[in-house]
């Protein structure tokens, strides 16, 4: 009897519902051989382009235009730290792909390195573009993360529900205004993995509490993580967080680039303000075209 093909779940993306991707296209994907070794495959980038005629393949490309869903709206990287004893954190990081902005490029990038590549303590990360999974990074120093520990036999089904959440904007009613969603992350231990969800803003307890609830409410019934299992920590509760801290503070200082470090803090909140602002003023409108009407 032939088996069923692995279909990936569907993902709703600003409303509009994907195509399912079933992994039939994975042999058109042409291998880079530029990047730097991690122990996983080379990274994938688009298909060879059509041999059919002009006015045929503009017509079809037409069609999947308009059939496409609209894009992300954040960029995402994916970064791997393959673990080891010589190097420091940050200097473990290898980009694996950037500017994730669409449902293709997305399975692409999930597909292309299976989870059992990974070592025992590598992690994989799954960043908005801009910023680092690191404790230092301006939009993580005042953040915390939550942490769940899942079986080993969950743990690839679970991480990819969890990015489907974050990807699909299904964190986005939670955060709370000056708070955001940094990034996932899922690392490799021996019993168990562990799988991440880090926020900017430690102190924003909403955004907290609605992170915790959007996963127990939305992720797979049997995937749910159980009581005891998951906790919510604060970046600067971590034992390790002043040194790591005041080696990054020492860095900045010796190459001369502490005033930049303030200078994208604050260009960060400039960037916020202004599109709070923007909501707020398209708000206005909204309410006086509904009293007008």
């Amino acid at each position: 009897m032939a088996t069923a093909p692995n279909r990936r779940p569907s993902l709703l993306v600003n409303g509009l519902p994907s195509v399912q991707e079933d992994g039939s296209n994975s042999a058109n994907i042409t291998p880079v051989t530029t990047k730097p070794s991690t122990g996983l495959p080379p990274p994938p980038t688009t298909s060879a382009p059509s041999s059919a005629s002009p006015s045929r393949g503009d017509a079809k490309m037409n069609m999947l235009r308009r059939m496409r869903p609209p894009p992300f709206q954040y960029a995402w990287t994916f970064y791997h730290d393959k673990h080891n004893d010589t190097n420091t954190y940050e200097g473990r990081l290898t980009v694996l792909l950037e500017n994730i902005m669409t449902l293709k490029s997305f399975w692409e990038a999930y597909n292309w390195f299976p989870l059992d590549a990974l070592k025992m303590k590598d992690s994989v990360h799954f960043f908005k573009r801009g910023v680092k999974p690191v404790w230092e990074d301006p939009r993580n120093v005042r953040g915390g993360a939550w942490t769940f520990r899942v079986p080993k036999d969950k743990s690839e089904q679970t991480w990819k529900e969890f990015l489907l959440l974050a990807v699909g904007e299904q964190f986005a009613d939670v955060i709370q205004p000056k708070d955001d969603l940094c990034g996932l992350s899922l690392s490799i231990r021996f019993n168990s993995n562990l799988i991440q969800i880090w926020n900017r803003d430690g102190t924003a307890q909403a955004t907290v509490d609605g992170l915790l609830n959007t996963v127990l409410t939305k992720i797979s019934p049997e995937l749910r993580p159980k009581e005891g299992s998951y906790y919510y920590k604060r970046h600067s509760e971590h034992a390790g967080f002043s040194d790591v801290l005041a080696k990054a503070n020492e860095a900045l200082l010796i190459s001369g680039k502490i005033e930049e470090a303030k200078i994208r803090e604050g260009e960060i909140e400039r960037q916020e303000a202004e599109e709070k602002a923007r909501e707020e003023e398209e708000a206005r409108k909204r309410s006086r075209a509904q009293t007008v009407s």
